[in-house]
């Protein structure tokens, strides 16, 4: 369940601010914020993957970077 916006400001929201300027918002008191449920963003599969192609630039880096005397 996503939060929804609330109050006359919810449409001005939406619009898209370009630059740096900060918006104001508030958060929505009747919605519980401790009841959300997070979910990883990579898969245990993808982290294995990210791990293996890390180790491989290591590796790779390694190699190529011998000191020379």
């Amino acid at each position: 369940m996503k939060p929804r916006p609330t109050g006359k400001g919810a449409e001005q929201q939406r619009e898209e601010t370009i630059g740096d300027e900060v918006q104001p918002f508030s958060l929505d008191e009747d919605f519980d914020y401790e009841a959300v449920m997070l979910t990883p963003k990579f898969t245990p599969a993808e982290i294995d993957a990210i791990k293996e192609l890390c180790n491989k630039r290591k590796s790779t880096h390694t190699d190529v970077e011998e000191p020379g005397d």
